[in-house]
């Protein structure tokens, strides 16, 4: 499957191994979508700078901020 020689160099033998390695590579370095808590507190930030208006706000802001990163 892999073999590394002694010059560093990666080889992979198998076609299917080839295209995992390729998968595996693209999704690591694929930007991961940002997290429910963080879309809110961004649509909160977008609200506050955008209305006159900011009743509840910082409120609204702590708790989010409390909220653990799960997704």
């Amino acid at each position: 499957m892999e073999i590394i020689d002694g010059a560093g160099r990666f080889y992979i033998d198998e076609t299917s191994d080839r295209v995992r390695l390729a998968e595996d590579i693209w999704t690591a370095r694929r930007p991961k979508a940002p997290s429910l808590k963080e879309q809110a507190l961004e649509a909160l930030a977008h609200i506050l700078n955008n209305s006159s208006t900011q009743l509840g706000a910082d409120t609204i802001r702590r708790a989010l901020e409390q909220l653990p990163d799960n997704e």
